[in-house]
């Protein structure tokens, strides 16, 4: 128990005060999107990062990863490569893009919270994630800028657009077993077939994964 009492000079009235990391979002699997227009995420085109409609696509998600002092990892799914500064620049207007992980201040992020719920996306470099002229179309460049307030600026992490896995087992009428793994959208159902082979023979199986929700 914590109580109150005169000041004596003990060790047990003595404090140490530590600053509180700021670690608001959970490590996951997400989508970036523009928090005004959320059909619009940040999309790896080749090397570079883009503005794309969203379609389910490996090269709009990103793993998240909090690393300690406030900064996070943000890794492509497509290409398990940073989100990176190129050249390191804290210039305005620096260009975003991925390269391999190497910890370098250029790959370390702040996700700092708004009013409204969305996020500035700050590069430790002090610049944040921001779209071109706040051109809102397929392909506009994903850049770095000073923090204006502006809804280019404005990003939300949305998690159940990403993709998810389900592993699945099937038995043929032969005994063969085949486990084979299969990528299912949340909010839509997905139809697939997958061929099950044993020697020569193959079977094909239909199978529907529903929505787990």
């Amino acid at each position: 128990n914590v109580c109150m009492d005169q000041v004596n000079g003990n060790n047990i009235q003595k404090w140490v005060l530590k600053k509180a990391e700021n670690a608001p979002v959970a490590n996951g699997r997400y989508v970036i999107s523009n928090a005004k227009f959320s059909e619009n995420v940040i999309s790896i085109n080749g090397q570079n990062a883009t503005l794309g409609t969203y379609v389910g696509a490996k090269n709009q998600m990103f793993d998240i990863k909090y690393m300690g002092a406030g900064y996070y990892q943000i890794l492509s799914v497509q290409s398990g490569k940073s989100l990176d500064v190129a050249n390191a620049s804290s210039e305005p207007g620096a260009n975003l893009w991925e390269y391999s992980w190497n910890g370098s201040n250029a790959q370390l992020w702040k996700f700092i919270v708004n009013s409204d719920g969305s996020y500035y996306i700050k590069s430790k470099l002090g610049t944040v994630v921001d779209i071109f002229s706040g051109i809102i179309a397929e392909g506009t460049n994903i850049q770095m800028y000073t923090a204006n307030g502006s809804d280019a600026q404005k990003w939300k992490l949305e998690s159940g657009k990403a993709k998810m896995e389900a592993v699945c087992t099937v038995m043929s009428d032969e005994d063969t077993k085949a486990t084979f793994t299969v990528e299912y959208d949340k909010k839509e159902a997905v139809r697939k077939q997958v061929a099950l082979t044993k020697g020569m023979n193959t079977v094909r199986v239909d199978f529907e994964v529903k929505n787990p929700e």
